[in-house]
């Protein structure tokens, strides 16, 4: 009633007005080396020596480790062997076939052989390119798998190698799907602080069992993201702006949540449905519309339709993560 706000004091009261920001969701994240690979061996043989340990830096076609090359030496010794005995045979046919001592068909099938020896040797080299196991691309020995005296098989790993540079892995919900694409900007939440990051690859499949896809990111800056490391991947949503006010204004009733407003030189009560906490800062799914100046800690005392003698505006809080 009208003689029961005239009956209320004035009050001074600190207000900041309710303001939109761009709303955002946010999703684990890890942290994971630009590069990286388990290199391994094409052959089977004994390892001869390991030539890193765990920690150490290694350029592009360094020494990793050698095989036992005695086998593949002894490959090539016999391939040698065969092609020196086809060639021999291959002259002899010829010159009997230019005498007419030998048919066509006789001097094709040593030309066959011949053929077949020298194929032996290029493939027994081959193999001895195999034995030296080196660096695919320059990086760290972040694990050692073998030793010397072991047994190495093809495509079983000896060492893993992580190159320069790290990425940022996230697997998103399929409801995001569509809505990322390579090249938007992102921001990740870390210990440190926030780091602007671009998204560089969106799989264009959802994983079967957990319904979720992944994006890969790189941070504007790397300093003091580890590999193996987790952060938060922050996007902002389609939907656009929501509205929020600062977490230090909200009054509650029991189950209800408000705010105390300035409208005109009175306090108003306004109720609201209130969402994500960020921040120190509340958001507002529903209220009032229009533009709300919301009073900053109010007191017991205040009530509705109180007289407002004067307004200090306060800023609103930062949202930053």
């Amino acid at each position: 009633p009208e003689h029961q706000e005239r009956d209320l004091a004035p009050v001074a009261v600190t207000a900041t007005a309710a303001w939109n920001a761009a709303s955002e969701a946010s999703h684990p994240a890890r942290v994971v080396p630009l590069e990286e690979a388990e290199v391994a061996t094409r052959m089977a043989g004994t390892i001869d020596s390991v030539a890193v340990r765990v920690g150490d830096r290694v350029a592009r076609g360094d020494l990793i480790a050698s095989l036992d090359a005695a086998d593949v030496n002894a490959r090539i010794d016999a391939a040698r062997a065969q092609l020196e005995l086809a060639l021999r045979t291959h002259q002899r046919i010829a010159n009997l076939e230019r005498d007419g001592a030998a048919s066509a068909q006789e001097l094709d099938q040593a030309v066959a052989q011949l053929r077949s020896a020298e194929a032996m040797v290029n493939e027994a080299e081959a193999h001895a390119s195999y034995v030296d196991i080196r660096a695919p691309f320059s990086g760290t020995i972040t694990a050692r798998m073998a030793d010397a005296g072991d047994m190495a098989a093809p495509g079983s790993p000896l060492v893993q190698l992580s190159g320069a540079g790290v990425k940022v892995v996230a697997e998103l919900p399929s409801s995001l799907s569509g809505s990322i694409v390579a090249g938007q900007a992102v921001t990740l939440d870390t210990d440190h602080g926030r780091i602007d990051g671009t998204v560089t690859q969106v799989s264009p499949a959802l994983d079967r069992a957990s319904r979720r896809f992944q994006v890969e990111v790189v941070p504007a800056s790397s300093e003091r993201l580890l590999p193996g490391s987790f952060l938060r991947l922050t996007i902002a949503e389609a939907e656009g702006a929501t509205r929020w006010v600062p977490s230090d204004a909200i009054v509650r009733n029991g189950q209800l949540t408000g705010v105390f407003t300035v409208e005109g030189d009175t306090l108003r009560l306004r109720w609201l449905r209130l969402g994500r906490t960020r921040a120190g800062a509340e958001e507002v799914l529903a209220g009032p519309p229009g533009d709300m100046m919301v009073v900053r800690n109010p007191s017991a005392e205040l009530r509705d339709g109180q007289p407002v003698s004067s307004v200090t505006r306060a800023d609103a809080p930062a949202l930053e993560g």
